[in-house]
């Protein structure tokens, strides 16, 4: 019974350790996410501003 109860102990830290690692993936992946809708977001008022100057210009 207590070599289980050792083997349960590795088995919690072993999980402990996957969720951890998995929840830094998440939190990297996040990010990369919110840095992709920035420079999206960024690059669309970018777009507009030319778009402005051309009919400003066109007018």
């Amino acid at each position: 019974m207590q070599h289980r109860g050792q083997d349960t102990g590795a088995e919690i830290d072993e999980q402990a350790h996957r969720h951890g690692q998995a929840a830094k993936e998440g939190d990297e992946a996040q990010q990369g996410e919110q840095g992709r809708q920035q420079a999206t977001q960024q690059a669309g008022a970018g777009a507009r501003t030319v778009q402005q100057s051309a009919e400003i210009i066109a007018h």
